[in-house]
């Protein structure tokens, strides 16, 4: 019992007899058991190591894998998208080149059309100006000097001008972001359509056509209303015209037929009227008028006026005349002087001179004026022979 106590105590001591045997025989059996079980786990630990790094590295090499793939995929839908995209960037170019052009011959055939309103507009303008000045006061024709002037500015600028168009041009680099013709990529207006080609007129001579087209038409607008209202005044003062002219007619004749049937030598000064080329001169208003008439003819002819002597006498200038003149004069109150319808002219010869070339120039012309040299005092006639005395009307 002490060994057994003392074997257990030290815990070195071996059973002896069958039965130690046995409990070493189970013993060894369990310490082999738990070096097998640590063997096998250490195994399993090992193979789960090598599996899950196993596993790894399939992994890294399948994501490497997708992603040279992708890589691989991205660069060919590229190319794809470039190749594709030549032919649509060729198209667009030539699309811009075409629309450049029409752009450039719009604005070629504008800019000819607004110069050629223009010139059309200034005409007229000028036309109607001359007409009116004469007629409008000058605050009539400032709304048209000003808008002569308006489209005289604007169409200096515009025949300034080159005539061209400013037309952005659109191209497409590699990434499909559309670069206008100033190397500025444009990545989309905001409404995320693609750009095109665009035509500025803001500073083109599509924008200053047009500013002078539109002057071209106030111009004419203010040309046709100054018109109408230099028609207006025409009117007018030919109504004034032809009123004063009716009322001097009227004037006239009540003047005449006054003088007319008033005795010969007793006619009323205020109904006479004055020659105007002969200060002093005065006649019946019909005589005077004719015998201006006359002396108008005379001048363009011939240079110079006829030279009035004598025109109207009254009662006395007849006695005056006839005292002085005795049978070269007629009686006071039977003379055609004493009626305001006879005048006697200096420069046409002496007594029975019918040769003087003013007497013969008169004998020419005088009666389509209403004038005539009485056939009592021709070369021949029963009267005396005075070249110089001239009569008016009927004889």
């Amino acid at each position: 019992m002490a060994h057994d106590v003392g074997a257990g105590r030290t815990g070195t001591a071996t059973p002896s007899g069958p039965h130690g045997r046995a409990l070493m025989t189970r013993r060894g059996r369990r310490t082999a058991e738990r070096r097998a079980r640590r063997r096998r786990r250490g195994a399993w630990i090992s193979s789960v190591v090598v599996l899950a790094v196993a596993i790894t590295a399939v992994s890294v090499g399948f994501t490497a894998r997708e992603a040279a793939g992708a890589r691989q995929r991205a660069t060919a839908s590229a190319r794809q998208g470039v190749n594709e995209g030549a032919p649509a960037r060729r198209s667009q170019t030539a699309m811009s080149a075409r629309l450049t052009a029409a752009a450039a011959a719009y604005a070629a055939t504008t800019r000819t059309q607004a110069l050629a309103a223009a010139a059309a507009a200034e005409v007229v303008a000028v036309e109607v100006q001359s007409a009116a000045t004469t007629l409008l006061a000058d605050a009539a024709l400032e709304p048209l000097l000003d808008a002569r002037d308006e489209l005289a500015t604007m169409t200096d600028r515009l025949s300034a001008g080159t005539g061209a168009v400013t037309v952005m041009t659109v191209s497409f680099d590699d990434d499909d972001a559309p670069v206008s013709s100033g190397g500025t990529a444009d990545h989309g207006s905001p409404n995320g359509r693609r750009g095109g080609p665009v035509l500025d007129s803001t500073a083109s001579s599509v924008a200053l056509s047009a500013d002078v087209l539109r002057a071209a038409g106030e111009l004419a607008a203010v040309t046709e209303q100054t018109r109408l209202d230099t028609a207006d005044a025409i009117a007018d003062r030919d109504r004034r015209t032809a009123t004063a002219a009716a009322t001097a007619a009227s004037e006239l004749t009540r003047r005449v037929a006054i003088a007319a049937n008033s005795p010969n030598g007793q006619i009323p000064p205020a109904v006479l009227c004055d020659v105007s080329f002969a200060p002093g001169a005065r006649l019946r208003c019909d005589a005077a008028a004719a015998l201006d008439r006359l002396d108008a003819a005379f001048h363009a002819d011939r240079g110079g006026h006829l030279v009035v002597v004598s025109s109207y006498r009254d009662l006395a200038g007849q006695v005056e005349v006839k005292a002085a003149r005795g049978e070269l004069a007629s009686a006071p109150g039977t003379s055609n002087h004493g009626r305001g319808i006879a005048v006697d002219l200096a420069g046409l010869g002496a007594v029975a001179d019918f040769t003087e070339p003013t007497y013969l120039w008169l004998t020419a012309h005088a009666a389509a004026y209403g004038w005539h040299h009485p056939a009592a005092m021709e070369p021949g006639g029963n009267g005396p022979p005075e070249p110089w005395h001239w009569e008016f009307g009927t004889e």
